[in-house]
């Protein structure tokens, strides 16, 4: 029997209304990037960089709440940067006029976007360009930045405490050229300038440089950690493909060069993801009027796990960054590149990296050789000073409008009703291609699958959190019964006599451990037999204990209780050996005798019921002594 449920699902075409996969443009102007960060909340905050501009969805996409704060970027080629602390506490990273020179500046929000505090960094007679902003796992700040200029000077490493306090800050004297950073897993940080990398421990201290050299080769984000060493990304100029490096975990250049892909543009940064894979996204060439972006999800060795490419049907569209909320699903980012009117554009991506409007597209990979030399890098001191200053912030309003969404009725789909053999279990998952964030089964379980092995009916409902339509299959699963045979067990056999087996159950089929297949079989010594019986396609084994004369067994537990099932305590023997057997309380006091192995004991003394627990017996079977207990249970 098979039953679907499909509620009524109604796209809305308008603001605000929660979709399950979408693409969304923001109809605000902006000039520069955007980028995306999820929330605690498993919702996520975007930002538009240069005017930060800073808003607030929920899981669903849904707006919550959007604000312009007072703290414009002083420099049109440095992007300004977003970090989150454990609890929502935004803090977002600027370039800055500090003392007639630029410097950084750090302002703190709390979850609702109020302004906690607001700090510039700088020095007299030095400049500074903000390049990443890092949240330690011990609430720390640290600001990557260069010192001085652009192509000159030192990078700069500084850390803070949460209130915006100077713990430290250390220049490092090779360059000056544009880069990101990264805090690694041991607690460091890697820095990436340009070709340059520098790995430092967690008080800034350098453990390793290295300058990765390719021909004609140019650009400067950070690199994405996995677990054997650290990949980062470069551009052929001229062909503007994309390119892939790897470094070991001490800064050796791996793979002998670098594996780069069809794909023109500049690179987009990396993100890991929870598996220990990464991911990125790759535009096509954007002067097609059918311009697309390619998300692809690679593993340590670039190797391709699973890539989608979305079909933007514009030109002028860029998207730019991907994300991971709480819930692993992916968050994209980007904008349309039409002067002067720019919009912010984000999405919410399946666990395929699908959206609704999707395509095909081929990834294909070159390979250009590489070599990679030390860096040696001496470290000192900054002067950097603080001057807290006050930023206010407008509250904006804006409507957003989806371009792409995902429309498809969804199904849910679980076996045809079966039947499983005795002992054998059956995995229940939904079969069809669509994926869903919640489960609910019959059973209580709420996984994708769940295993069962007995007879019943079985349902799953599944649900997408930003969706109110539920679907549901059910499945009747019946477990084959194999009718018990008549089986002797437990039987003496002595001297010259023999037993016949006997299996026969109507429709089986029979396999002894001889591997005859007669339904009886006959015994003429003592031993351990079992017949495996074919019924309906399933097998299951019966046993039988055939024992010689002197052979003997004794349970360990019975319940005298008057129930006519195990009221005795009584062996099985049926040697010619004289037979002996005692059974004491466990203060040693006699309860019951016997020198017959035909007996029963009935658990009482002198006609008195034996209290429950353990008793001992000492049995002597011809000159063979024997010890052990049985349990009394009433």
């Amino acid at each position: 029997m098979k039953r679907f449920l499909l509620l009524v699902f109604i796209l809305h075409h308008f603001v605000n209304v929660a979709q399950d996969t979408f693409l969304k443009e923001i109809s605000t102007n902006f000039f520069g990037e955007g980028s995306i960060i999820a929330t605690n909340d498993n919702g996520w905050l975007v930002l538009e960089e240069r005017n930060l501009q800073l808003t607030k969805y929920n899981q669903c996409g849904e707006f919550q709440w959007s604000k312009k704060y007072g703290v414009m970027n002083q420099n049109c080629c440095i992007g300004n940067q977003i970090a989150l602390g454990a609890l929502d506490e935004i803090y977002l990273l600027s370039r800055q006029m500090v003392a007639q020179n630029y410097g950084f500046s750090i302002t703190a929000l709390d979850a609702s976007g109020i302004v906690l505090w607001s700090k510039n960094y700088g020095e007299t007679d030095n400049s500074y360009y903000p390049y990443s902003l890092l949240k330690g796992a011990k609430g720390d700040l640290l600001v990557f930045s260069n010192k001085t200029g652009i192509g000159t000077g030192y990078s700069t490493l500084t850390k803070l405490d949460n209130n915006g306090v100077i713990k430290w800050s250390k220049k490092y004297d090779n360059g000056g050229t544009w880069g990101e950073a990264i805090l690694t897993n041991d607690t460091g940080v890697l820095m990436r300038r340009g070709d340059e990398f520098i790995k430092v421990d967690s008080v800034g201290q350098v453990e390793w440089g290295t300058r990765v050299t390719t021909n004609n080769t140019y650009y400067y984000l950070a690199p994405v950690e996995v677990s054997d060493g650290y990949i980062f990304t470069k551009q052929i100029q001229g062909s503007q493909e994309v390119g892939f490096h790897k470094l070991d975990d001490q800064g050796n250049l791996l793979w002998g060069g670098g594996k780069y892909t069809s794909f023109s543009g500049a690179p987009n940064p990396l993100r890991n993801t929870a598996n220990g894979n990464f991911t990125t996204v790759l535009n096509t060439n954007t002067n097609s009027p059918t311009a697309s972006a390619v998300i692809i999800e690679f593993d340590k060795d670039l190797n391709i796990v699973k890539q989608n490419a979305i079909s933007l049907n514009t030109s002028n569209w860029l998207l730019n960054d991907v994300w991971f909320s709480n819930l692993n699903v992916p968050l994209i980012a980007g904008k349309t590149s039409t002067l002067p009117s720019q919009h912010f554009v984000f999405g919410k991506l399946d666990i395929d990296y699908k959206v609704g409007c999707d395509s095909v597209i081929n990834t294909n990979f070159t390979f250009y050789a590489a070599t990679s030399s030390p860096v040696i890098t001496t470290v000192s001191n900054n002067s950097l000073t603080t001057t807290s200053v006050p930023v206010t912030f407008t509250i904006e309003s804006l409507v957003d409008f989806i371009t792409c969404s995902d429309t498809k009725v969804r199904v849910v789909k679980l076996a045809k009703d079966t039947v499983i053999c005795p002992d054998t279990s059956l995995i229940l998952q939904n079969l069809t291609t669509y994926n869903f964030a919640n489960y609910l089964w019959s059973t209580g379980e709420t996984t994708p699958t769940i295993s069962v092995n007995s007879s019943g009916k079985y349902w799953v409902e599944c649900a997408n959190p930003c969706v109110s339509t539920t679907y549901s299959d059910t499945i009747i699963v019946a477990v084959t019964q194999i009718q018990n045979p008549n089986l002797a067990t437990d039987t003496v056999l002595c001297g010259d006599n023999s037993i016949l087996l006997d299996a026969k159950i109507p429709l089986g089929k029979y396999a002894w451990q001889d591997q005859s297949s007669l339904p009886t079989f006959l015994v003429v010594a003592p031993g351990n037999y079992y017949v495996d019986i074919t019924f309906n396609n399933c097998v299951k084994r019966f046993e039988s204990n055939i024992m010689g004369c002197e052979d003997y067994l004794i349970p360990n537990i019975f319940t005298p209780n008057g129930d006519g099932i195990n009221d005795y305590f009584q062996i099985v023997y049926d040697g010619g050996k004289p037979f002996e057997c005692e059974i004491y309380n466990r203060w040693g006091v006699l309860q019951f005798e016997t020198n017959t192995a035909q007996f029963q004991w009935d658990g009482t003394i002198g006609g008195v019921r034996a209290s429950d627990g353990v008793y001992i017996y000492l049995m002597k079977i011809g000159e063979k002594k024997i010890k052990g207990t049985i349990t009394i249970v009433h």
